[in-house]
């Protein structure tokens, strides 16, 4: 997972979009073979229709396709204003521990700074005024074990994925401390 991979639009509106485009492609294919092999009691008006409407969904397909896969991963940097995004120098007045296998490291744990009003998760800052929602999520699927991730959303739809190990139990009190101090 490289730095940046676990911030994300939502998962389903990623998908669903994928899947529209994907569909509109096919679609549009569809309606062109329709048209090559058109039967001949059929009215050739009908057939450029068709056809026009299969080249104009295939394409739209295409583009917003292309738009999708060149489209850059936007960082939760880019809430919180100018100031807060300096070095912090001072300590923390809290640390929460994410993951116990991670603690050492800056994707293990979550620092508060209840006086500046942000919380900082692996150099991202994320001002506590921004967060519209904390909750957590099961991210397993059928070929891999349990794991949980912590779902902090941003007022503009964005959402940082936190990796929160496979505890239930601790990811449920992360997110519990986590509401308590940004009050949400």
């Amino acid at each position: 997972m490289s730095d940046r991979d676990y911030i994300s639009e939502s998962k389903t509106g990623r998908i669903s979009l994928w899947i529209l485009s994907a569909f509109m492609l096919v679609m549009g294919l569809a309606l062109v073979v329709l048209c090559l092999f058109r039967l001949p009691d059929q009215d050739m008006y009908e057939t450029l229709v068709v056809g026009g409407v299969g080249i104009v969904l295939g394409v739209i397909g295409i583009i917003s396709l292309q738009r999708r896969k060149n489209r850059p991963v936007e960082n939760l940097e880019d809430v919180s204003p100018a100031s807060v995004q300096k070095p912090l120098e001072e300590e923390p007045d809290e640390q929460i521990v994410v993951s116990p296998t991670h603690i050492n490291e800056s994707k293990g744990s979550i620092l508060v700074y209840r006086n500046k009003g942000i919380l900082v998760y692996d150099g991202i800052q994320i001002p506590m005024g921004s967060i519209s929602d904390i909750s957590f999520n099961n991210v397993a699927n059928p070929y891999l074990p349990v794991e949980y991730h912590i779902l902090v959303k941003v007022k503009d739809g964005r959402v940082l994925h936190i990796p929160a190990g496979m505890d239930v139990t601790s990811a449920q009190e992360v997110v519990i401390k986590l509401r308590d101090i940004c009050h949400v």
